[in-house]
């Protein structure tokens, strides 16, 4: 592979756009694991909106992402334009890897990719997650001379489960090698022959093998010498990409700061995410009311809570509800909004799934939103659209959300993992529910899409290369 022709880990000179020709804007290509509509994590959000704020400036944007549904022709992709925005869908699922080394350099994408990258001809490409693609993408982009990037969302870089929780919701500190070995244990001890010996095995020997380990020994015994080896050698392929990288970004300085103390050694740009509001077009016609004054507290009715978002066990929906079991009955009202974590009490209301066009509307009947995560976030969508919608925050201090909360002006920090903490801070507000108004008065509004995008293109020096007529440039 070529190297670029700068300094690795350090902000491209202006010589590289100075050698460029033609007045055609910059044309980038972001990459993605999952996008919208198929799948509606924060990640697909933040591509959207990042797409959307380039494309605003007179850029040549285009989206790359793995098409997760169903096997049929496999790294076979199509390029589709959907509601202004171009995007190119490579067939592709995880579970089709055929070793634990597909999982971060799968050599069957190397020829869908090749062809994407003639197709569109980036000059960035920037990739948002590594889920699926590993390192690859960004190989082939220095391969080709090209400038790459990578915005760091949460630890996949560092930990194959990406959020650095262990099974047992334990939170932890550092990538031990061990102890990573262990979580992931039953993909490091497989590999082709193995793979193929569980697709031919009978059912009673696999359910023997899942309650003995993966490789016939016990499931707690230590991770073997070769599965060690084998996740020490995707962590280094992975840091190594990233310290090639032409710009790393993270929306936080925690998230940051704990790549390098892993050892990324190199500069690591903060750009907070942004979120599309009401003078910017987006997927879903999406308008947001920030500016308007929440509304006003009633005493005789129970503070309402707000959570929203998948409930996977990480985002610490359990902890709110034992927080909540020990408050005078009729005190608080938890609303719910979200899959999964159907939790029973007569003071939660589940609402299920949502759109994000909902979102505004939903939020107005919440005097505050929790964000009660146990591992360490970094800057949850939900967090931005309560503060475009002037609501009060509530959120553990694990992460990145201590930086988004300036605690008893616009919301509250409440230690992590602790229910008594949570019991003892809701009880005051809702016995002081003007607190959550005056908090939400004072919310300042999150970046919006051309902001954040503005701020990507200045990282790559390349805030002058956009359209010169208008900002809808043609691809």
């Amino acid at each position: 592979m070529c190297s670029p022709a700068w300094p690795v880990g350090r902000r491209p000179p202006a010589s590289h756009w100075q050698n460029r020709t033609g007045t055609a804007p910059v044309r980038i290509l972001l990459v993605s694991h999952r996008y919208l509509p198929h799948s509606k994590g924060g990640v697909e959000t933040f591509t959207d909106t990042l797409a959307r704020g380039l494309t605003q400036l007179g850029y040549c944007t285009a989206i790359l992402a793995r098409d997760c549904r169903g096997l049929d022709s496999p790294f076979s992709w199509q390029r589709i334009e959907s509601k202004g925005q171009t995007v190119y869908w490579l067939r592709h699922q995880l579970s089709a890897a055929r070793s634990f080394r597909d999982s971060w350099r799968d050599p069957r994408l190397l020829a869908p990719l090749q062809e994407i990258f003639a197709a569109f001809a980036p000059e960035i490409v920037h990739l948002n997650h590594p889920d699926g693609w590993g390192v690859l993408p960004l190989e082939l982009a220095r391969h080709h001379n090209l400038l790459s990037g990578a915005t760091l969302h949460d630890y996949k870089w560092l930990c194959p489960r990406g959020q650095m929780l262990q099974p047992s919701g334990e939170r932890c500190e550092t990538a031990e090698e061990m102890r990573c070995a262990r979580c992931v244990h039953a993909q490091l001890d497989g590999g082709p022959a193995r793979t193929l010996a569980r697709l031919l095995a009978p059912s009673d020997l696999l359910h023997w093998a899942a309650r003995n380990g993966s490789a016939g020994r016990p499931a707690d015994s230590a991770p073997s010498r070769i599965a060690r080896q084998r996740l020490r050698i995707r962590n280094i392929a992975l840091m190594e990409s990233l310290r090639a990288c032409d710009v790393v970004a993270s929306p936080s300085r925690f998230v940051a700061d704990r790549y390098q103390k892993e050892g990324l050694q190199r500069h690591v740009e903060i750009i907070k995410n942004g979120l599309l509001l009401p003078d910017q077009q987006s997927r879903d016609q999406t308008v947001w009311p920030f500016g308007c004054a929440p509304q006003r507290v009633d005493a005789g009715r129970p503070l309402t809570v707000g959570f929203f978002g998948n409930a996977h066990q990480s985002k610490g929906l359990a902890l709110l509800r034992e927080a909540l079991v020990a408050l005078p009955k009729g005190s608080v009202l938890l609303h719910v909004h979200g899959s999964g974590g159907d939790l029973p009490g007569p003071f939660i209301k589940h609402h299920g799934a949502y759109r994000r066009d909902q979102i505004p509307a939903l939020l107005q009947g919440i005097d505050v939103v929790a964000i009660p995560s146990i591992w360490d976030e970094n800057q949850p969508m939900v967090a931005l659209e309560a503060r475009a919608c002037r609501k009060a925050l509530l959120v553990s201090d694990l992460g990145g959300l201590p930086e988004l909360v300036e605690p008893g002006v616009d919301g509250w920090i409440v230690p992590g993992s602790d229910p008594e903490s949570w019991a003892e801070r809701l009880a005051t507000l809702a016995a002081r529910p003007q607190l959550c108004s005056e908090a939400g008065l004072k919310s300042t509004p999150p970046y919006d899409a051309e902001s954040m995008a503005a701020a990507y293109l200045r990282a790559y020096g390349a805030s002058d290369l956009g359209s010169r007529v208008d900002a809808s440039p043609t691809c």
